[in-house]
């Protein structure tokens, strides 16, 4: 169950609190069942009370329940003086002023770092500070108090012996201290204060003489008492749904409130199978109540994540029937696979209104605050600070005016050179130290990227200079207040604005409020504290607009929908598994139930609430329920159990008991894995789709719809790039529009006999389609900021006199220490002024540094003297156009022999033509350039080199392949088989793509 459906939570209620009127297809159509109960129920009372404009409460489960119920009632004409609202909301507004002069609401975030303390306080229990920990913790702390339950009851019922007995109760005692304290009050002591004045006049829904009761949830002990208590004095309504009428109502729940009553039914859809999902039977149906009748559609789809898909093809099929956005709601039971409805309604371009919303961190604006935070907490890294910088919601020009952005294209390049800087301050040293000038004698150009230059680091350095004036001021312990202050000030300046921006400040508004004695947090107290708000869902949309509704279980309680999409319904999904607490198991329910005198919720009680989570669903639909299976999990790729409310579905329509193979039978299938595309173009989500449909159409006749979309050169060559992947081991045939990417289309540098270096020939052989994707087309994005493990760690050290020696040629001996080490040295001490590690360090890896350069010189010996080798334009095979330079080696005499040496850290023999392609390519190009190669060799400083000699099998092999490549790329052809970062797998394992058995009947999935 969301957090939303909980009765406690009433944030959806104050997001979308006022008068609503929504559109409707058809305002007096007989389909608004629950509007006929309700304007029954108003006219009812109000007769019964002599006065035709007598106030009137409607009491629903929760906040969106409201507006639902709001909305219906409002669509039979106009009705003054009705108040909706929650039990909660009532004995808010029952409970006297002068409450308020002393005490105040428990504020949010109060509650959790007075927990923590707490627990700091209880030396045996320090793992229960933990986050795995910290939050079924505190839920179960929130039942016991939201139930009145103080330290003295847990006490008495659990005793002492039970050391989560011993825990609760000392969490309650220093709450109730602290909260005393502070002047707060709890949810429990606002019922029991309302219970105490239940006589007085009340404000709002309170003052009601008549009361409309509209289903049913579990309330917490105090305010089931005040409700029924208040329910006692007043003339009293139930608007019974036949859906929920058929279930046990709910243990403390809202309809046990009711005394003496009456009762209107509302009516069920007219549908014949609908009506009997939702009276729960079938012996009134005949053979010809079922005829045509599509009222109720068990849709058997593929899997979570294309049954998004799936249902909105549904939804696109009911508004070309002219059902109107308002009255269509899909159902989320959970939030899992939110995303794929997400993308599937924006390519559909379907507006929805999402009260099941993402969780708040998923906003571009909350993930800005997030960057900073974590750059505050110590992660002040180059990386981190350019991902803040190039954020999305970041405004600097709006902040800081145009020049604050100047040469922003540069500011990547400028903190690459400093990589290893730590803190802000450091960042900014290591940029303004970096020479930017050039020589006298540059040309213009040359001068004027210069200037730019200059430029691009002064916006740079006062950009950095400004947002650590700001984030410098996070790190002083203050109150959740306090941070949650300077975390709105931070967006107000430097956040772009927007939607986004205004709901992430909404969300921080409520802690916003000033709090006595609240503790202090340091910064990585306030970064969990964000990471709590952050999980929070957070809606989109109103209820007043025109659209499309995806909404809860629960939330559907007051409202009626013409089609209703369920999704997820497999067991563990909806239902969800029953478990116990972990913290107040069934058994210590029993036990506070005992001392308390009244009856409490356990785990027990959990399928009853997932019974009227669907009950509610179904009582919603008044024409259409289209109800999704899927078949699989996407994430394990596992069969998935259908929901038991599925069976319960199918009972009512054969008139027996329903067993899985029923299911078989009856269900209809939407979707395939193995096509992702619709069978027919008016079911096509966006253009894409209607185009693939219409093209996949017209293969077999030839009709004018592929021809009309290769005519336009883009396409054309868009077609021919995604056609001609993996046509060789599809075994396709090469035509004009099947396989072929021509080098006039997309020319390949090499081909024409340019000459191109040596590593992207050895890419080409064993990953063609990256050269083709990365290299040509350039789709792969650029690098990220990287830099060195640790730069003090004996294998960064090696990596470093390994690249020195590259670019040294050794003439002498003791170069290495002459020159090498120094270097290295002078590279260090630079880095430590960037705040890399300590100017300290540095002598404790001298001996390292001694220890590496001694090794590599008694390694290298004789190797590293020889001149390197560099013969641009070498021809590779004189047989084929290919043409190398960059031969980044040294050609060294051993023994009798010659042989390419090439400095690399390992070497795999066995491999050599997989894992050094380059080395052997580099060879054979000096080979054919009439240098005497007679092997390769490689050395590392863990031991000498053996020299590979470049026998007749090893070179022929390469030169095949080289020759197969040529041909393909030659014909346009590029094998994704050969590539493994862009290769196309099967969905399933196992089995050709066309083979589409996994639905069919009997088929394993």
């Amino acid at each position: 169950m969301t957090a939303a459906e909980r009765g406690s939570d009433l944030s959806c209620a104050t997001v979308f609190a006022g008068e609503h009127m929504a559109h409707s297809s058809s305002p007096s159509s007989p389909h608004d069942a629950v509007g006929i109960a309700l304007s029954t129920a108003v006219s009812s009372l109000r007769s019964q009370l002599g006065d035709p404009f007598a106030p009137i409460a409607v009491v629903v489960p929760a906040g969106p329940n409201t507006v639902l119920a709001r909305t219906a009632l409002a669509l039979r004409g106009p009705f003054i003086r009705v108040w909706f609202d929650t039990p909660e909301g009532l004995a808010l507004q029952q409970t006297p002023p002068a409450l308020w002069t002393t005490q105040r609401p428990e504020p949010p975030g109060w509650r959790r770092p007075l927990v923590r303390r707490l627990l700091a306080r209880l030396e045996s229990r320090r793992l229960l500070q933990d986050a795995g920990w910290l939050e079924p913790l505190l839920q179960a702390v929130g039942r016991l108090e939201g139930h009145g339950i103080d330290a003295d009851t847990v006490r008495e019922a659990l005793g002492t012996s039970d050391e989560r007995a011993q825990i609760l109760e000392q969490l309650l005692r220093g709450l109730a201290s602290a909260r005393a304290d502070a002047g707060f009050v709890t949810d429990a002591d606002v019922a029991r204060a309302a219970l105490v004045h239940i006589d007085d006049d009340g404000v709002g829904a309170a003052a009601a003489r008549g009361v409309i009761v509209l289903g049913d949830r579990e309330l917490t002990w105090p305010v089931h008492d005040f409700m029924t208590a208040w329910l006692a004095r007043r003339l009293v309504v139930h608007v019974r749904i036949a859906s929920l009428s058929s279930l046990p109502a709910a243990t403390l729940g809202l309809v046990g409130a009711l005394g003496a009553h009456t009762v209107i039914d509302v009516e069920p859809a007219q549908p014949s199978r609908l009506r009997a999902v939702q009276l729960g039977h079938s012996d009134t149906l005949t053979a010809a109540d079922l005829v045509n009748d599509t009222s109720v559609e068990i849709a058997r789809t593929p899997d979570d994540v294309r049954e998004a898909v799936e249902c909105v093809r549904e939804v696109k099929r009911a508004i070309r029937a002219g059902t109107a956005l308002d009255r269509i709601a899909i159902v989320l039971p959970d939030g899992r696979q939110r995303g794929a409805l997400n993308d599937a309604l924006l390519r559909a371009a379907v507006p929805a209104t999402w009260l099941i919303g993402a969780p708040a961190g998923e906003l571009v604006t909350a993930r800005l605050l997030t960057i900073a935070l974590e750059i505050v907490a110590g992660d002040d890294t180059p990386q981190q600070l350019y991902a803040l910088l190039s954020h999305p919601a970041l405004a600097l020009h709006a902040a800081f005016g145009p020049a604050a952005v100047t040469g922003r294209a540069r500011w990547r390049r400028f903190l690459s050179q400093v990589v290893h800087a730590r803190g802000l301050p450091q960042i900014v040293r290591g940029l303004a130290d970096m020479d930017l000038s050039v020589a006298d004698d540059a040309d213009d150009v040359a001068i004027a990227r210069a200037h730019s230059d200059e430029a691009a680091r002064a916006s740079l350095v006062a950009s950095i200079t400004a947002l650590q004036a700001m984030l410098s001021t996070w790190r002083a312990p203050a109150t959740v207040t306090e941070h949650v202050t300077r975390w709105s000030a931070f967006l107000e300046r430097f956040a772009r604005a927007g939607d986004d921006r205004g709901r992430v400040l909404q969300l921080l508004a409520p802690y916003a409020v000033p709090t006595p004695k609240a503790p202090l947090l340091d910064v990585d107290e306030a970064g969990l504290e964000w990471q709590r708000l952050a999980s929070r869902e957070v809606p989109r949309g109103s209820l007043t607009e025109r659209s499309l509704r995806v909404l809860s279980p629960l939330h559907l309680v007051g409202g009626g929908f013409d089609l209703v999409c369920v999704l997820g319904l497999t067991e563990k999904r909806f239902p969800t598994a029953s478990h116990e607490d972990v913290f107040i198991t069934d058994a210590m329910w029993a036990a506070l139930s005992l001392a308390c005198g009244v009856t409490l919720t356990s785990s027990t009680a959990h399928a009853q609430l997932e019974q009227r989570r669907f009950a509610a669903v179904v009582s919603a639909t008044r024409q259409r329920l289209w109800l999704s299976v899927p078949r699989l999990d996407f994430a394990t790729e596992r069969p998935t159990l259908a929901s038991s409310f599925v069976l319960d579905v199918l009972t009512s329509r054969l008139g027996r008991r329903a067993r899985f193979g029923d299911l078989d039978t009856i269900a209809v299938r939407r979707g395939r894995r193995s096509q992702s595309w619709p069978a027919d173009d008016s079911d096509a989500l966006d253009l894409a789709e209607h185009l693939v449909v219409r093209a996949a159409a017209s293969t077999s006749t030839q009709a004018p719809a592929l021809t009309a979309l290769t005519s336009h050169p883009s396409a054309r060559g868009v077609l021919q790039l995604h056609r001609s992947i993996d046509t060789v081991r599809q075994g396709g045939a090469v035509d004009a529009h099947t396989g072929l990417v021509p080098p006039s289309l997309l020319p390949m540098t090499g081909l024409d006999g340019e000459v191109i270096s040596v590593s992207l020939l050895a890419q080409l052989l064993s990953a063609p389609a990256d050269v083709l994707f990365a290299r040509l087309l350039r789709a792969q994005s650029p690098p990220w900021l990287s830099s060195w493990r640790d730069p003090l760690a004996t294998s960064t050290l090696r990596n470093r006199l390994h690249r020195q020696t590259l670019e040294t040629q050794l003439a002498v001996d003791g170069v290495l220490d002459d020159e090498l080490v120094p270097a290295l040295i002078d590279e260090l001490t630079a880095l430590a002024g960037l705040g890399a590690f300590g100017a300290d360090d540095i002598e404790l890896v001298r001996r390292a540094i001694a220890e590496g350069a001694a090794t590599l010189g008694s390694s290298a010996g004789s190797w590293c003297k020889a001149p390197i080798e560099a013969r641009p334009g070498l021809v590779v095979d004189s047989a084929l156009p290919w043409r190398v330079d960059h031969l980044v080696g040294r050609q060294q005499a051993w023994g009798d022999h010659h042989a390419l040496a090439l400095l690399v850290e390992k070497l795999r023999p066995k491999c050599i033509v997989d894992d050094q392609a380059a080395l052997v390519l580099s060879a054979l190009a000096l080979v054919n350039a009439g240098a005497p190669i007679d092997g390769v060799a490689a050395f590392t400083t863990a031991k000498r080199s053996a020299l590979v000699r470049l026998d007749s099998d090893v070179v022929e092999e390469l030169r095949n392949r080289l020759i197969a490549t040529t041909g393909f790329v030659g014909l346009g052809q590029w094998p994704v088989s050969w590539s493994k970062r862009f290769a196309l797998s099967n969905e399933r394992r196992g089995g050709d793509v066309d083979d589409d058995n996994d639905f069919d009947e009997g088929g394993a999935a």
